[in-house]
């Protein structure tokens, strides 16, 4: 939602960004969208595991839906700033677009190589052709 409102100045009027006094009816339409994506969610998950998340997400804590939480706030949290990243493609998985609408496959490629311990070794080929013109 944060993304929404910075990159592409839309909220939906049932968000804290469109002055609601909390996220809910957004995180169920998420958690819905979410649902309807072939494995996404683990085999486990049900109606009442997603119950349970938004009640999770109603508590007084850094995530709560009663508040905007910010890049900084992740940041914070997850003591990881590629953390933002991997929300950001989560929601492209779930949305079909990333942040103003980009196209994340390239971002998603960098990380899997990064994760995989390749991704030194190729940024130095790639790069090394920008600096030898």
């Amino acid at each position: 939602m944060d993304d929404q409102y910075i990159f592409e100045v839309e909220t939906d009027v049932d968000s804290i960004y469109g002055g609601a006094s909390d996220g809910c009816a957004g995180f169920r339409r998420f958690l819905h969208r979410m649902e309807k994506k072939r494995g996404l969610l683990p085999s486990w998950w049900s109606p009442e595991k997603a119950a349970e998340c938004v009640k999770f997400g109603m508590r007084d804590c850094w995530s709560s839906l009663a508040s905007a939480v910010g890049k900084s706030d992740i940041i914070e949290h997850y003591g990881n700033s590629i953390m933002l990243m991997q929300l950001r493609m989560l929601g492209e998985q779930i949305y079909g677009t990333g942040p103003g609408g980009q196209n994340g496959t390239a971002m998603m490629h960098t990380m899997m190589m990064s994760e995989a311990g390749r991704f030194a070794a190729s940024t130095l080929l790639e790069m090394s052709s920008l600096f030898s013109r």
